[in-house]
């Protein structure tokens, strides 16, 4: 008998959980002094599609673009 066993994306809290992650990511990376301007000029849409990707790798749903 096979167990249904979650996703490492429902596991970690789905989209919620990926969206505070990007979230809290890109808010240090912003103040960091090395980092910050590799992310400078990135558009403000970049970490809605960077948790999109990653949830998809992480066995949510499919990014979708747009």
């Amino acid at each position: 008998m096979k167990k249904d066993v979650p996703s490492l994306y429902d596991w970690a809290g789905g989209g919620e959980a990926f969206n505070r992650l990007t979230e809290v990511f890109y808010a240090k990376v912003l103040q960091d002094p090395l980092l910050e301007p590799v992310f400078r000029n990135m558009s403000d849409d970049h970490p809605q599609h960077r948790t999109a990707f990653i949830g998809e790798v992480f066995g949510g749903p499919a990014a979708t673009a747009k």
